[in-house]
């Protein structure tokens, strides 16, 4: 009961469409929540999608599509040395001591047992105020002019972007007079642009033959960064990881 808990569900979905002789659209939303069995972990997800067509004339006809999406994850370490992570140390501890100490401090276990096989840490010690905490914002836009200069000769273009910012918060608290704390943070940045363009000529004659020409130009940009940033020895916990 100390590292596990109920992990409910929560989701809601809303969407919207409608048209008139000219334009049509789709709008919808979505948001996805779930606590882990595990303490302190825990997803969030939310999205927001728009598509819409309209035809400005006969032979002229815009699409676009846009999507924003929201990510939140509160992780801990399920992967490692046995008895590093919530869950195997878990395992790993001796029923026999108590959770606390007399002086309300995660029992130390290596110290209780030096002689087990086993470097445990207490699980209790990866629990509310440790974090690990991501934090990813996604946006997706499409734009596409399409033109029918005459007939079977037409031409195309269409944009495409695409962001991504993410964040990860890193915080081991000050439990111990022997610790010293730990927090890094890491940002992540991404951002796409593509653009291509094409021309199409398809014609058929005298009911036998045909031509079928296309060319294009596509042009396309990407850039990457990534900066992190960590402190050990901290002065106390009151900061976390935004000092």
């Amino acid at each position: 009961d100390l590292i596990f808990q109920v992990a409910p569900i929560q989701e809601h979905a809303i969407s919207f469409s409608g048209s008139t002789e000219k334009t049509s659209f789709f709008l919808s939303g979505s948001y996805f929540a779930q606590e882990g069995i595990i303490k302190n972990t825990g997803a969030q997800k939310g999205s927001l999608k728009l598509s819409m067509q309209h035809q400005l004339h006969e032979r002229l006809t815009i699409t676009e599509d846009v999507i924003l999406t929201r990510r939140e994850n509160q992780n801990t370490r399920v992967e490692g040395a046995y008895g590093k992570t919530a869950l195997s140390g878990a395992m790993a501890a001796s029923p026999t001591l108590p959770v606390y100490d007399d002086e309300g401090l995660p029992t130390l276990l290596e110290a209780a047992y030096p002689f087990s096989p086993v470097d445990s840490e207490n699980p209790v010690l990866f629990l509310d105020p440790r974090k690990d905490k991501r934090i990813m914002d996604q946006l997706l836009a499409n734009t596409k002019i399409n033109y029918e200069i005459t007939d079977g000769l037409s031409i195309q273009s269409m944009a495409g972007y695409e962001y991504y910012y993410g964040i990860r918060e890193y915080f081991i608290p000050i439990i111990y007079s022997f610790d010293k704390g730990y927090t890094s943070e890491e940002y992540a940045y991404t951002r796409s642009f593509v653009n291509e363009n094409t021309i199409n000529y398809k014609k058929t004659f005298a009911g036998k033959h045909s031509v079928n020409l296309v060319g294009g130009l596509t042009y396309q940009d990407h850039t990457s960064r990534s900066l992190g940033i960590s402190v050990e020895d901290l002065a106390s916990n009151i900061t976390e990881n935004y000092d």
